[in-house]
C-alpha cells in the first residue's frame, strides 16, 4: 500500500544464441576489437556451401575437416545456413546472435539424401523483412525473411513440419502452419504480420494506462502525417504511422529531450549524459557526442548540417560525418535551437540567453529579459518566437527582439507554428496558447498535465505531448486526449480476481473488468484497498475518508477519524483494519469501525493478517522504524534493525512475512525474528505476492522480484514511482503509482 506523499526522485527481442564477451580467440574478428567471427563444423560431407544472412550477407565452403567461419561481424542478428545437392542438413539453419564476443560451434550434420525439398513463402502485413521464422518437426532450422518477406528452407526430407513467424511488437496469422512434405515441394506458406500497440518491458511490464505508455515526453517532430516520432523519458521513442504509435527501441534508458530530421531516414534524437542517437529507417543506433553533459535541443538544415545544444552552453555541430564542439561564448544552459537557414541559427537558454548563428560563429544577441527561454522557432528570418518562464513570449522581426502579452504566467514549454498568424505553444498545467496573427488566446485542452512539445502538419493537425505520457491532438476545431483515464497518482491496487481489480488514488477509483479500465467513483484522495469478496470492498484515504463498494455502489462510512488513513486489510466480512497517521488503528467488526490503541504515535503505512491472531503493522518517520503485532489481544511493538520507515508488510504465512520501506529497506520475518535481506533496490513503497516463491516489491520506478533465494531487479519500464502492486497469481500481477501509472505483468 503506497504512500501518498509524492517523492522526487522499449521493447527490443533477442533471438538464437546469446554470446558475451569472454577470453581471447585466436580466430577473433581480424584485428578490429568490434568485430567478431561465427564459426563451426559440419560433419557427413565436405565442400558444403555456406550462407550468412541478417545483419550481413556472406558465403564460404567448409574445408577439408569440415569446417567453417565468417569474419569480420559486426554485432547482430545472423543466421547460417548449409547447402550442398544430395544432402540433407541437421538443422537446416541456425540463428546466431553476436553480442561482444566470437560465437563457435554452430554444428550441423550432414546426411545423404535420395531426394530433397523446399517449404517456402512470404510474410507481408505491417512488416516483412527481418522476420524470425523457425521451422520444427522431421528436421528443425531457423531463417530471417528477406527481399519483401520471401522465406524458405531447402534441403529437407519427407516429413511433418510446422513453421512460426516471430518478431518483437508483431502477431502473426496464422500463429503457425503445419506442412507435411511428401515427395515435393511446399510453397505459399504465407503469414499476415500486425503490429503490436502493447508497450512492454523487457520483462513483460506492460503498460495498460496510461495509453500507449506512461513515461513523460518531452518533444516530437515528423516528416509527415503518417511519420511522426516522439521522444522522453527512460529511452522513450515512439513513433506514429498514421493510425497506432509503436515504441521503438532506442537502446538507452536515458531521458530523451528534442527530436529533428532532414527526412524519414534520417532522424535525431539527443538527451542527458551526451546521448545523441539517429535513425537510419528501420533503427535507431548511438552515435558519439564527444560529451556527456545534457543535450536539450537539436535541429538541422539538411543532412549534413545539424546543431545540438545543451547544458554549460554546449553546442555541437554536425557535418555529414561526425559531431564537433563549437564555442557558444556562454556558460548558460541551451534549451532549445532552430534556424531560418544554414547560415541563420537561433539558441536559446537561461537567463534569457539568446544566441545567432551567422554562418561563421555564435552571437550573442539582447533579448531584454532575464526569464529562462525554453523553445524557439519561425516562420521565416524575420518572424522568430522564444518562449519561456512565468507567461514569457519574445518576437523577432529581423532587427530585435520584443516581448509580446501572453496572457499567462505558466511556463511555455514549446512552440510551433503552420504559417505566421497560426502559432501555438504549450505550457505547464494543461495550458495551450494560439497565436491568430494579432493575439494570443488561451485554448481548452481539458488536462492538466504539463506539456513539453508541440509539432504539426497543417493547420488541422496539430500534435503536443507531455507528462505521464500524455499525447494531444488538434483537429482544427478541438484538442483530444489519445488516453481518457484520470492521470492522478494511483497508490494501491486489490482485486477478488483476475477480472475484478481496484485502483484507487488521488482522483477516485478505477475497475478493471477484465478487458479495459473505467472510472468507477470519484471520491479523491484515496491510499488504500482491500476487499473480503467481489461485493463487499474497502477504500480508505485522507482526512479519514473510506468508502465500502457493496457489489452495485460505492458509499461512505464515518470511521470516527479525520487522520489520514493510509492502508486497509482484513481476515474477512467482520474483521477488517485500517492504519494511519498518528498511530491510527481502526478495526471494523460487521457493523461499525472502532479505534484500537496502537501505542504509538508513528505514521502507520502498511497492514497484513496472515488470521484473526496474526496481524502486523508498519510505519515510522525519516528517523525512525515502527513494527507492531497482533496476537489477538493487542499490539505490541517488534524490534528490528534500521531506523527507516517502512511502506509496507505482507506475507505468504505467519512464518514468512515481508516489509519494506525507504532507503532499499527489505526485512523478513521467519516466525521468530526480522532481519534484513540484501536487494540493491533503492525507495520500495509496496510488497506482494502469490507464495513464498514469488513475491514483488515496487518503489521508485523499481520492481524487485523474489524467486525464493535471491531478490532480483526487473525492468519496469518506467522511471515514475511505484505505489502498489497486487496480483491475482503468477501469471497476472498489477502495479500502480504516480500520473496514474498501471503497468500489468504477462509472463
Amino acid at each position: 500500500m503506497g504512500r501518498w506523499v509524492k517523492r522526487t526522485f522499449a521493447v527490443a527481442a533477442s533471438v538464437g544464441l546469446l554470446v558475451l564477451a569472454g577470453c581471447a580467440d585466436p580466430h577473433h574478428g581480424g584485428n578490429d576489437p568490434s568485430t567478431f567471427v561465427i564459426s563451426g563444423t559440419v560433419t557427413g560431407a565436405s565442400n558444403v556451401a555456406m550462407s550468412l544472412v541478417g545483419a550481413a550477407s556472406a558465403s564460404t565452403t567448409t574445408d577439408g575437416s569440415g569446417k567453417y567461419s565468417f569474419g569480420s561481424l559486426a554485432n547482430g542478428a545472423y543466421v547460417v545456413v548449409p547447402s550442398k545437392p544430395g544432402f540433407a542438413f541437421a538443422p537446416v539453419s541456425v540463428a546466431v546472435t553476436v553480442n561482444g564476443g566470437d560465437v563457435t560451434g554452430r554444428d550441423f550434420d550432414a546426411t545423404a539424401a535420395g531426394s530433397t525439398y523446399t517449404i517456402a513463402g512470404v510474410v507481408s502485413g505491417d512488416v516483412a523483412d527481418g522476420v524470425l521464422v523457425t521451422l520444427s518437426g522431421t528436421t528443425t532450422g531457423t531463417t530471417i525473411t528477406t527481399g519483401g518477406g520471401q522465406y524458405s528452407f531447402s534441403g529437407l526430407v519427407n516429413g511433418s513440419y510446422t513453421i512460426t513467424p516471430s518478431k518483437a511488437h508483431y502477431t502473426f496469422s496464422p500463429e503457425h502452419l503445419p506442412v507435411t512434405v511428401n515427395g515435393g515441394g511446399v510453397t505459399g506458406q504465407d503469414f499476415t504480420a500486425t503490429a503490436s500497440t502493447t508497450i512492454c518491458s523487457v520483462d513483460d511490464w506492460c503498460w495498460s494506462s496510461p495509453l500507449p505508455q506512461g513515461n513523460r515526453l518531452n518533444a516530437l517532430w515528423g516528416s509527415s502525417a503518417t511519420d511522426v516520432w516522439a521522444v522522453g523519458d527512460f529511452g522513450t521513442i515512439l513513433h506514429w504511422n498514421g493510425s497506432v504509435s509503436l515504441s521503438v527501441p532506442s537502446g538507452t534508458t536515458n531521458p530523451l529531450h528534442a527530436v529533428w530530421g532532414s527526412g524519414p531516414s534520417d532522424v535525431w534524437a539527443v538527451g542527458a549524459y551526451g546521448t545523441i542517437l539517429r535513425w537510419n529507417g528501420s533503427a535507431w543506433s548511438s552515435v558519439s557526442s564527444g560529451t556527456t553533459r545534457r543535450l536539450r535541443g537539436v535541429w538541422g538544415s539538411g543532412a549534413t548540417n545539424v546543431w545540438a545544444v545543451g547544458s554549460y552552453g554546449t553546442i555541437l555541430h554536425w557535418d555529414g560525418s561526425g559531431w564537433s564542439t563549437v564555442s557558444s561564448g556562454t556558460t548558460e544552459a541551451l534549451y532549445a535551437v532552430w534556424g531560418a537557414s544554414q547560415a541563420d541559427a537561433w539558441a536559446v537558454g537561461t537567463y534569457g540567453t539568446i544566441l545567432h548563428w551567422n554562418g561563421s560563429d555564435w552571437s550573442s544577441v539582447s533579448s531584454g529579459t532575464t526569464d529562462d527561454l525554453y523553445a524557439v522557432w519561425g516562420t521565416g528570418a524575420s518572424d522568430i518566437w522564444a518562449v519561456g518562464q512565468l507567461g514569457r513570449i519574445l518576437r523577432w522581426d529581423g532587427g530585435s527582439w520584443s516581448s509580446v502579452s501572453s496572457g499567462t504566467t505558466d511556463w511555455l514549454n514549446g512552440i510551433w507554428g503552420s504559417a505566421a498568424d497560426d502559432v501555438w505553444a504549450v505550457s505547464d498545467f494543461g495550458t495551450i496558447l494560439h497565436w491568430n496573427g494579432s493575439a494570443w488566446s488561451n485554448t481548452s485542452t481539458g488536462t492538466a498535465s504539463v506539456l513539453s512539445g508541440v509539432w504539426g502538419t497543417g493547420a488541422s493537425d496539430v500534435w503536443a505531448v507531455g507528462s505521464y505520457g500524455a499525447i494531444l491532438r488538434w483537429n482544427g476545431s478541438a484538442w483530444s486526449r489519445t488516453s481518457s483515464l484520470p492521470t492522478g497518482d494511483l497508490h494501491s491496487v486489490w482485486g477478488s480476481g483476475a477480472s475484478d481489480v481496484w485502483a484507487v488514488g488521488a482522483d477516485g477509483v478505477l475497475h478493471w473488468d477484465g478487458s479495459a479500465w473505467t472510472v468507477s467513483s470519484t471520491v479523491t484522495w484515496l491510499l488504500g484497498v482491500w476487499g473480503a469478496a467481489a461485493n463487499d470492498v474497502w477504500a480508505v484515504g485522507t482526512n479519514g475518508r473510506i468508502s465500502h463498494w457493496n457489489g452495485s455502489t460505492w458509499s461512505s462510512t464515518w470511521g470516527g477519524t479525520t487522520e489520514d488513513l493510509r492502508s486497509v486489510w482484513g481476515t474477512g466480512a467482520s474483521d477488517v483494519w485500517a492504519v494511519g497517521s498518528n498511530g491510527t488503528l481502526l478495526r471494523w467488526n460487521g457493523s461499525l469501525w472502532s479505534s484500537v490503541s496502537s501505542s504509538t504515535t508513528d505514521t502507520l503505512y502498511g497492514v497484513w493478517f496472515s488470521g484473526p491472531r496474526d496481524g502486523w503493522a508498519v510505519g515510522g518517520t525519516w528517523t525512525s522504524r515502527t513494527i507492531l503485532h497482533w496476537d489477538g489481544n493487542g499490539w505490541s511493538s517488534s524490534s528490528s534493525t534500521g531506523t527507516t520507515a517502512l511502506y509496507d508488510v505482507w506475507g505468504s504465512s505467519a512464518n514468512d512475512v515481508w516489509a519494506v520501506g525507504e532507503m532499499h529497506t527489505i526485512l523478513h520475518w521467519n516466525g521468530s525474528s526480522w532481519s534484513s535481506v540484501s536487494s540493491g533496490a533503492g525507495l520500495l513503497n509496496a510488497v506482494w505476492g502469490s507464495g513464498a516463491s514469488d513475491v514483488w516489491a515496487v518503489g521508485s520506478g523499481t520492481i524487485m522480484h523474489w524467486n525464493g533465494a535471491t531478490w532480483s531487479s526487473v525492468a519496469s519500464g518506467t522511471a515514475n514511482l511505484l505505489y502498489g502492486v497486487w496480483g491475482s497469481g503468477p501469471a497476472d500481477v498489477w502495479a500502480v503509482g504516480e500520473g496514474g501509472s498501471i503497468l500489468q505483468h504477462l509472463p
